[in-house]
């Protein structure tokens, strides 16, 4: 089982052999897991376990102590509607306005004036459950629970009691007293608002009057008629004048431009009947047409008669009377288009000075409307504000007559069946996951503050030392039993434990040279002496010649673990001048040979520092191959300096969660100021549930051995690693 060990561990780095141990193991990880809060929960079990009772504890004496509390649920509906008579009509209402108007009737529940009426109502002074409270009103306050319900206009209005039918007798009585109220208060709203309307009726009814008054009284004074816009005559003379200026102005325009023409044209010596504007005349058309024919006839003539045919003297005759009429015409309508234009210029003129006569009056008309544009406006906005009041005032007569209440009762509150509080699932529930909670946050609070050496990383950050490993806590009650475990079961744990400390002092960089090993602690009760019982047992056990001293002069126990007699021992060896042989003593191990403390002098710190001490490690170094001592705790006295400094080396035994890490890291201090060269440090009484590391030590190396498994033995049972609830408390230090 040594060799497999040593295997191993020979193939880890030579500069630490304590990490090549436990990264076999499969200790080292990345992070803290699942499994080490496992752990910490496993170390803390019991802090967990009583946490949990008490908080248990408190629920189910709250579940017992606690009075049931039943409540009784009325529900009302809250309408908006009524309030439009109060502000003014409104179509709408908004979502703003409802939640607020539901949470200002909440408050109005809750009101003092409204729950004392209720508490004078129903005589709730004698009520057992308000009997002791200095302030009644306040206490049935605390009782009521108002809630709006959302996106509707409910509220549901709850009182609590211990008594069913008394909460439901004082819900309906709030509910009935609330609507009640709310009624009282609009109905002497509506009254004032009444009065206050009639009022400002009959006020702007007489302002209308002296403002209409006003305007008469204006319009006399001007001396006209209206001055209305709709009814302005002036406006309309103006009017229609401009627009008959604009149409004789486009006519005098027209004529005048005939006539230029005309005349223009008899500048140019042009016949007159021969111009346009001539020639369309009728007239002189049916005489141009009569002329035309008669010279189409004279032509004929022409062509059979002479011009002494009387025929054509006739003809010509006629033509010439043609003539003159024709010249005759023309003239006249030359002189009627110059007279159009004319008569069209003297109307334009005349028009001219009747426009510029009604604009004058129109301005002077609208200087006079301006002040009564004023008092019109006034007289309006009166009207307006009369039409309005009487509206309301109308409004609020017809509110007064149906005396309806916005607020109407749903559901009357019936006595409950089933009582609200305590509610008992619930605080079961919240008792054991809250205590389970509690208990396992107490837990990491106490492994957070707990500052003890209790893992391979507190020894070699805090300590700075190697870490030679675990031992697991040794079972048993007897002292001998405890001390001699690697011996009498060989198979253990702890056993194993030491085996593997063996080996890994075997295997340090100067393994070799510890042939003087001394063992010490910060204090006592560590297991000092345990551990270096069993170290010395497995030492023999391999077959190394092996000599174990207790240099414990002042309370010494080496003699009581392996039953031999204390009468002859080292400090007979050092005060008597001995011999090596005289003090050397045999116990049932091989290779195993005892040394006990002997009788304790009155100054062992003078006998261990003497030359003499020398004389006897020098000794002891030539017999035997290996020398263990079991010295004095540090912090106690100087003994194990003295000892140690004249050893190889010493092993560092700290019990697991036992000593705080400053002052174990002291106690290193102190033995490297004293030049004592140290092999590393052991964690003592672990076992497989107080520590996550160990835990991986323990299932990697022990777990596989199984008695099927291990050759060359004898069938025995498979060993318990872990200490069970009912087991001793530990073990493995000092009687």
């Amino acid at each position: 089982m040594i060799n497999n060990h040593q295997n191993g561990l020979s193939q880890q780095s030579p500069n630490n052999g304590s990490e090549g141990l436990f990264a076999a193991s499969g200790q080292q990880d990345d992070g803290i897991n699942a499994k080490y809060y496992w752990h910490v929960l496993l170390e803390r079990r019991w802090l967990v376990i009583t946490t949990f009772i008490a908080v248990l504890a408190l629920g189910l004496i709250y579940l017992f102590k606690t009075v049931p509390v039943y409540e009784a649920v009325a529900m009302v509906q809250i309408d908006t509607e009524d309030a439009n008579v109060l502000e003014g009509s409104q179509k709408y209402v908004s979502d703003t306005r409802r939640s607020n108007l539901l949470n200002t009737e909440q408050k109005k529940i809750l009101s003092r004036t409204l729950i004392q009426k209720v508490i004078d109502l129903i005589d709730l002074k004698s009520d057992p459950q308000y009997a002791e409270a200095t302030d009644i009103a306040l206490a049935v306050a605390n009782s009521i629970n108002v809630t709006p319900i959302r996106l509707t206009q409910l509220m549901s209005v709850g009182i609590e009691h211990t008594d069913p039918k008394q909460a439901a007798k004082i819900a309906n009585t709030l509910v009935d007293e609330f609507i009640k109220l709310n009624k009282e208060n609009k109905v002497g709203k509506l009254s004032d608002l009444h009065f206050y309307l009639e009022d400002e009726v009959q006020s702007t009814k007489e302002k209308l009057n002296i403002a209409r008054q006003k305007m008469q009284d204006y319009r006399e004074s001007q001396g006209t008629v209206s001055l209305e816009k709709d009814q302005d005559i002036g406006l309309q003379a103006l009017i229609q004048a401009q627009s008959q200026y604009a149409q004789a102005e486009s006519e005098a325009a027209i004529a005048r431009s005939i006539a230029d023409e005309m005349e223009a044209q008899l500048a140019a010596n042009k016949p007159l009947e021969t111009i346009p504007q001539i020639a369309a005349n009728p007239q002189i058309a049916a005489l141009q047409q009569s002329l035309a024919g008669y010279e189409a006839d004279l032509q004929g003539l022409l062509v059979k008669y002479l011009e002494e045919w009387p025929g054509v003297k006739d003809l010509r005759e006629r033509i010439a009377s043609l003539q003159e009429s024709l010249a005759e015409a023309a003239q006249d309508a030359l002189q009627s288009t110059i007279l159009a234009a004319e008569q069209a210029e003297a109307k334009l003129a005349k028009l001219t000075a009747l426009v510029q006569e009604r604009e004058q009056a129109h301005l002077k008309l609208n200087e006079k409307r301006i002040q009564y544009d004023i008092e019109s406006r006034n007289a309006e906005q009166l009207r307006a504000q009369y039409d309005q009041l009487l509206s309301r005032l109308e409004e609020v007569r017809i509110s007064q007559r149906s005396h309806t209440s916005n607020i109407s009762i749903v559901d009357n509150a019936e006595p409950p069946l089933e009582p609200v509080k305590p509610r008992v699932a619930l605080t079961l529930l919240l008792s054991v996951f809250g205590g389970l909670a509690i208990g396992a946050g107490v837990a990491f609070l106490v492994n957070f503050l707990d500052d003890s050496i209790k893992s391979q990383e507190d020894v070699e950050s805090y300590l700075g030392l190697t870490f030679l490993g675990y031992v697991a806590r040794i079972k048993g009650t007897q002292l001998s039993e405890r001390g001699q475990e690697s011996f009498l079961n060989p198979q253990s744990v702890a056993s194993e434990s030491f085996r593997t400390l063996r080996a890994t002092i075997s295997l340090l960089p100067n393994g070799a040279n510890y042939r003087t090993i001394a063992v010490s602690s910060t204090k006592s009760g560590e297991g000092k002496s345990l551990a270096t019982s069993n170290l010395a047992i497995v030492c023999a056990q391999a077959g190394t010649k092996t000599l174990l001293i207790d240099a414990d002069l002042r309370r010494p126990t080496m003699h009581e673990i392996h039953k031999l007699p204390n009468a002859r021992g080292l400090s007979d060896f050092l005060a008597n001048n001995k011999q090596l042989d005289e003090v050397i003593q045999q116990g049932s191990i091989p290779n195993l040979d005892f040394i006990t403390s002997g009788p304790i002098p009155g100054n062992p710190s003078e006998l261990l520092g003497s030359d003499r001490f020398n004389d006897f490690l020098d000794a002891a170094r030539k017999r035997y191959d290996r020398v263990i001592i079991d010295c004095p705790p540090v912090s106690a006295v100087s003994d194990p300096l003295s000892v140690a400094s004249r050893c190889d080396g010493i092993v560092f035994i700290s019990r697991f969660n036992k000593i705080r890490r400053e002052h174990a890291r002291r106690t290193v201090q102190r033995l490297k100021e004293a030049g004592v060269q140290t092999i590393g440090a052991l964690i003592n009484d672990i076992s497989a549930e107080n520590s996550h590391n160990y835990y991986y030590y323990s299932d990697y190396y022990y777990k596989p051995y199984k008695q099927d498994e291990i050759a060359g033995t004898q069938p025995r049972k498979l060993i318990d690693q872990e200490s069970k609830p009912g087991d001793t408390a530990p073990n493995n230090q000092r009687a």
